[in-house]
């Protein structure tokens, strides 16, 4: 199932009737995840800590969080241009 350019209400109206109440509340949430972990990532340059701090989460779980919906590269494209390899992992 691709979420990819729906809306949120789309989200809730074009799912498959073929899963279940659960498989669809999962992939619903996963899109939901990925695309919030992704806004953070971007809004804050890849900064893990700044961007945890600005929704009230836990550091680790946001990086958690990167590392399920395998946003890495995300993560490191969205460092400041001019930054060194190093800064970027840190």
């Amino acid at each position: 199932m691709k979420f990819s350019n729906a809306t949120p209400q789309k989200l809730l109206t074009q799912f498959d009737p073929e899963l279940s109440y659960g498989e669809t509340k999962a992939a619903i949430l996963a899109e939901f995840e990925r695309r919030y972990i992704g806004y953070l990532i971007e809004t804050y340059h890849g900064n893990i800590s700044l961007a945890a701090r600005s929704v009230r989460m836990d550091r680790k779980h946001l990086t958690d969080l990167i590392r399920k919906h395998q946003l890495e590269e995300v993560r490191y494209s969205a460092a400041a241009p001019n930054a060194s390899i190093r800064d970027r992992r840190r």
